[in-house]
């Protein structure tokens, strides 16, 4: 997979992840930044699967992604 294809993969999963934590009546920014900085998966509710899905990312590859989408 090229670095292009990678990064849309992760922000398609990101999006999946942070509409999980609505649903689970949490805010996506704290959770995120929670899981962040701890990596434990704790902070991402296992709401349509999302705990599974973040454990599969590389927090580094999150954080790449996250900044490269804010820049833009």
């Amino acid at each position: 997979m090229n670095t292009d294809s990678r990064e849309t993969y992760i922000k398609n999963e990101i999006v999946k992840i942070c509409r999980a934590i609505e649903k689970g009546g949490y805010d996506p920014v704290k959770q995120l930044s929670e899981y962040i900085l701890s990596e434990d998966p704790i902070y991402i509710p296992d709401v349509d699967g999302a705990r599974s899905i973040i454990r599969n990312i590389d927090r580094d590859n999150i954080l790449r992604a996250l900044i490269s989408e804010y820049i833009k």
